[in-house]
């Protein structure tokens, strides 16, 4: 009877183990990265913990880019990361001294802002919060929403996984103002594990690209889908008379939705370069949908 206790215990212990949940600040976590810059080049490289260090009498991980192939990520550019899981929060040092990076405890409706040395802000929104299952165990999601820009990024929407972090980089965040290039997480690996994660976590406003950390790993359609998402623009940004969106495939339908949903302009082309006239719009945010699946935010002076 003592050796089947025994037995039991074991099991169950074993279980509690494997089912630990995962902190973005665990010593093992490394994410692999695909890097894609206009107009043709893709690259991969890794992030992952170097060592540890003190700060202010704290404790920080040693964030790193390391083994690049691209020149301005393989010198090993780091960062200082800690997290504090008793109010769910994760904090890095910028110019020597501690922010908030990623907060676990926002709502919907909750805004995010980030100024960087030239002094272009860009502020994002909480859209909705859901939640996934790796291992196991759910982790929430929070969707974010572009609201506000000085310099417009490329990355309308952003996701954030609890423990993994966002999917276009765990370091997205301190610096999304990015004009020529852009980064998708791939891999993420925690103690040399990548778990599924289920369901799959959209990284574009289209749902052009899933990560769920298996087949996102290994889909060779992966670099091809990143050119095609990135070669459709739209411009001027922000508009006053006239927006000209041009794409590398046949433009068939174009409709514009305002910040409620609202259809405020659909029409027919035929051609791979289109002028929308939007003088009549009143001034604000809106979103464009080409074909019915491609997705742009622009801003109407």
């Amino acid at each position: 009877m003592r050796s089947i206790l025994l037995i039991l215990l074991s099991i169950i212990f074993s279980l509690s183990a494997s089912a630990q949940k995962i902190h973005f600040t665990d010593s093992t976590n490394k994410w692999n990265i695909l890097h894609y810059a206009d107009p043709f080049a893709t690259g991969h490289y890794t992030d992952y913990y170097i060592g540890d260090t003190m700060i202010h009498s704290r404790n920080y991980r040693i964030f790193a880019y390391v083994g690049s192939n691209y020149a301005s990520y393989s010198s090993g550019y780091v960062t200082y990361v800690r997290e504090d899981t008793t109010i769910n929060k994760v904090f890095v040092i910028v110019n020597d001294s501690e922010y908030v990076y990623m907060d676990y405890n926002l709502n919907v409706g909750d805004m995010t802002w980030h100024t960087d040395n030239s002094g272009n802000t860009t502020t994002y929104q909480v859209a909705s919060i859901d939640s996934v299952m790796v291992n196991s165990i759910y982790y929430k999601v929070w969707h974010y929403s572009l609201v506000y820009h000085t310099t417009y990024p490329y990355v309308d929407t952003y996701h954030v996984i609890e423990g993994i972090g966002c999917t276009n980089g765990p370091l997205f965040i301190l610096d999304p103002m990015d004009f020529e290039s852009i980064d998708y997480l791939e891999c993420f690996y925690n103690d040399s594990s990548s778990s599924l994660v289920a369901p799959p976590v959209e990284e574009a406003a289209n749902g052009s690209f899933l990560f769920d950390n298996l087949t996102s790993c290994t889909s060779p359609l992966r670099s091809y889908s990143v050119k095609r998402q990135r070669s459709i623009t739209i411009y001027p940004n922000p508009a006053t008379t006239e927006l000209t969106i041009s794409a590398p495939d046949n433009i068939t339908t174009i409709a514009i939705n305002n910040l409620l949903g609202q259809t405020v302009y659909s029409h027919e082309y035929n051609s791979t370069q289109v002028h929308v006239d939007v003088a009549d719009l009143p001034a604000g945010i809106y979103f464009v949908k080409v074909n019915g699946v491609e997705v742009r935010k622009f801003i109407k002076q």
